[in-house]
């Protein structure tokens, strides 16, 4: 599994202070933005459709949400020592079935796409 770092947060942020890039950092809450953060880190050539989903499907957003909720307690767990490991492992099942999920979503074709 694919595990964001500090730099790739960096990279993130620094894109949205980008002036060419301004009109991104517009379509979602400040909240949301650090949501969908962590699926684009896992994604980061899906950014932009993530992004617009997002923009345009709460549900969808909803479910990237999850995904950042399910990261923060999978690295709180992870870092408990022996006593979080089932707890991180129950997580880390749960991030994947989300990404599955997510991906499904933005595989699907879209109704004008036929």
């Amino acid at each position: 599994m694919f595990a964001p770092s500090a730099a790739h947060f960096s990279v993130i942020i620094l894109r949205f202070n980008d002036p060419r890039l301004m009109v991104r950092s517009i379509w979602c809450e400040p909240m949301m933005a650090s949501n969908i953060a962590v699926i684009v880190t896992r994604f980061p050539l899906r950014e932009l459709e993530i992004r617009r989903r997002c923009a345009r499907d709460p549900k969808f957003a909803e479910i990237c949400e999850d995904y950042a909720e399910a990261w923060q307690a999978f690295q709180r767990w992870k870092g408990a020592g022996p006593a979080g490991v089932t707890k991180a492992n129950d997580y880390r099942q749960m991030l994947e079935e989300l990404e599955a999920e997510i991906l499904a979503i933005l595989d699907a074709p879209r109704p004008n796409e036929g």
